[in-house]
């Protein structure tokens, strides 16, 4: 075989390589959407479900009730607040 049918076949090579790394890094970024899809969908459940949840307690429950539920379960100072608590700091 001649140079130039050499340096010809090793540029369609070449070339190919070039276009399976493109390919792959495709099917890559494809894969990466779909599991950031899956993960923004299930944190989308997930907020629904606690939403739904929240609802259903606020149905049944008066606000005392679900104070008195929530006093031992509440730490953040901000959420005991919310739900007209004492400081966890008085407390103790």
């Amino acid at each position: 075989m001649s140079t130039t049918k050499l340096d010809a076949i090793q540029k369609r090579l070449d070339a190919a390589q070039e276009r399976v790394k493109q390919l792959k890094a495709q099917q890559a970024a494809v894969a990466a959407r779909q599991k950031a899809q899956e993960a923004k969908k299930k944190r989308t459940d997930e907020t629904r479900k606690k939403i739904l949840v929240g609802a259903f307690m606020l149905s049944k429950h008066s606000d005392t009730d679900l104070a008195a539920m929530l006093d031992s379960y509440l730490t953040e100072e901000r959420d005991r607040v919310l739900f007209g608590l004492p400081s966890s700091q008085s407390q103790s």
